[in-house]
């Protein structure tokens, strides 16, 4: 038998036990799935949220990433639909319009009260601008403090950022299936009120 031979009969036999060497190109372990953002995915991102002027109105760093599932309302409509498709690592400014944020401004929503409609309201503590949790026959919600007066107070029931476009500069941290203990935390629950 001549080298030759023997060469690749011992490629042969190694290739026949199920013997492989591993090189970059085919690693021992599968590569983990390219996962993207769509309805039912685990995202983790960083983003920092600007009015149209620059002003600053939340930001999630990479060090305190949110973690959401997507479809379950835990982000505003535009934000969702703007980081669809994307991939672990990709960036993306998203705009997202008064529409598809938190909606229009309501000037109905502001509301004067008396001093006589709240007596259990501690004139001191109130300042304007202020963010106040208010008791009302729908549940608790939040109201910013309009004007403080002798005679009553302003709240708007608007959201702070109704009317406004909103800019997130997203980063995508994580995107892959949830676990079912992340399935029970994450999805968000209503409690009915009689």
């Amino acid at each position: 038998m001549n080298r030759r031979t023997l060469t690749l009969a011992a490629l042969v036999v190694l290739i026949g036990t199920g013997c492989r060497t591993t090189t970059p190109e085919s690693p021992d372990t599968p590569p983990e799935p390219t996962y993207r953002v769509e309805t039912g995915m685990l995202v983790q991102l960083a983003y920092t949220g600007t009015l149209p002027d620059g002003t600053q109105f939340a930001h999630a760093p990479e060090t305190a990433p949110l973690t959401v599932i997507i479809g379950r309302g835990m982000l505003i409509p535009g934000l969702e639909e703007g980081i669809m498709g994307m991939v672990a690592g990709q960036e993306r400014t998203v705009v997202v319009p008064p529409g598809k944020g938190y909606g229009s401004r309501h000037e109905k929503a502001v509301q004067t009260f008396s001093w006589d409609e709240l007596p259990e309201m501690d004139r001191t503590t109130l300042r304007k601008g202020a963010l106040i949790a208010v008791n009302t026959k729908q549940g608790i919600v939040p109201a910013t403090v309009v004007s403080v007066s002798d005679e009553g107070l302003t709240l708007d029931f608007n959201h702070p950022l109704a009317g406004k476009t909103l800019i997130f500069n997203v980063h995508i941290l994580t995107v892959r299936p949830p676990s079912p203990e992340e399935e029970r935390i994450l999805t968000p629950f209503t409690i009915q009120t009689p």
